[in-house]
């Protein structure tokens, strides 16, 4: 039991030591030739994230103020 123990532990050390050469091989290559050009569902998903951060402003004071002015002049026909 303790044998399966220390060879379940050798074993995630060793993953784990995989996992930080892996990630240093690859921040290397970043580093050389730098990071990836973006690519359109890049800039698609970008601008997803902004959400309603992109949307124009509605400025509804101007869109009452005109529908007000349309009622107005609809009851001065009559």
């Amino acid at each position: 039991m303790a044998e399966a123990r220390l060879a379940r532990l050798f074993w995630e050390a060793l993953d784990h030591a995989a996992y930080l050469l892996t990630d240093a091989r690859l921040w290397l290559f970043d580093l050389m030739h730098g990071p990836e050009p973006p690519i359109p569902a890049d800039e698609q998903r970008e601008g997803d994230r902004k959400g309603p951060e992109v949307l124009p402003i509605i400025d509804f004071c101007a869109f009452m103020a005109s529908a007000h002015e349309r009622q107005r002049t609809e009851c001065n026909r009559r």
